[in-house]
């Protein structure tokens, strides 16, 4: 009789135990899914610090140098996306009428010097990272991350940095008529005039980290190693109006003639300069 109860007791326990550990099974899965969960939804301080102070660092070094273009890529967790704003070029109207986050839009409506946003399901961080521009309408541009990184380009100005997504302009020619090709961050202008037989240009702007020979050769005031130019080796008849903007603190006040050096060593003396908006003018047969 005794053994009989004493198994029964067993039993009891064992089925006990059973269902505990059924329940401390559950209960460790369940708050396990709901970290996980919450962990793609929230982004850690550490990481929004590190991406804070990489963006800073980059906006505020290559916009104080001019001419130079990098191409920089930033970890962002899938959940989240970043935001940037030109401060002085969005206007209130604009902000009414964009699709932005409305954190956002009360940020920059209550003129808070605020120009990069985090915002994901659970977080939300404005900063100031520095002077920049987005030269495009509606002057801001959010990117969401492709495998945990975003990418865009950045260029200096001197005094800003611009904000870049694309970085091939091209322009179908026609040679019955003068048509114009422009750079994406405007640095760069051809007039490809009348009677020109190619069927398309391109203008790419290209990190000039990447060549070796422009890497050794010093900083010039009309370099425009940034930019490279489709089909390669062309030459122009008639000549082509080449207007780039060049660098003013290169140069004392306003200069009579500029050089325009091409990438075979030869030059080009400047025909035109406008000291206002920093641009001079060559004709060039062969780029």
């Amino acid at each position: 009789m005794k053994a009989k109860k004493q198994k029964k007791s067993e039993i009891s326990a064992n089925v006990f135990v059973y269902i505990f550990s059924i329940i401390v099974i559950s209960l460790v899965l369940t708050m396990g899914y709901k970290y996980i969960s919450t962990a793609k939804d929230t982004i850690s301080k550490t990481d929004l610090l590190f991406l804070l102070n990489k963006l800073s660092s980059d906006v505020q070094s290559i916009g104080q140098d001019y001419g130079t273009f990098k191409k920089v890529s930033y970890s962002v967790p899938e959940a989240a996306e970043l935001c940037l704003v030109d401060l002085e070029r969005i206007t209130p109207k604009i902000n009414e009428v964009v699709s932005l986050n409305p954190l956002v839009k009360d940020s920059i409506k209550s003129n808070v010097k605020k120009n990069a946003f985090v915002t994901g399901k659970k977080t939300f961080e404005s900063y100031y990272v520095g002077e920049m521009e987005i030269q495009h309408y509606p002057y801001f541009k959010c990117f969401k991350p492709v495998a945990g990184k975003i990418n865009f380009g950045i260029e200096g100005t001197g005094k800003k940095a611009m904000i870049l997504t694309e970085f091939i302009a091209s322009v179908t020619v026609d040679g019955s008529k003068e048509v114009t090709l422009k750079s994406t961050d405007g640095m760069v202008e051809m007039v490809i005039p009348k009677g020109t037989t190619l069927t398309e240009i391109f203008i790419e702007i290209v990190d000039p980290n990447t060549n070796a020979v422009n890497n050794a050769v010093k900083k010039r005031a009309t370099d425009i190693y940034e930019f490279k130019f489709k089909p390669a080796v062309t030459s122009f008849s008639p000549l082509i109006k080449l207007k780039t903007k060049y660098n003013p603190s290169m140069v004392e006040g306003c200069p009579k003639e500029l050089m325009f050096y091409k990438n075979d060593g030869t030059t080009i003396l400047s025909e035109e300069i406008d000291c206002k908006n920093h641009i001079a003018t060559f004709s060039i047969g062969k780029i």
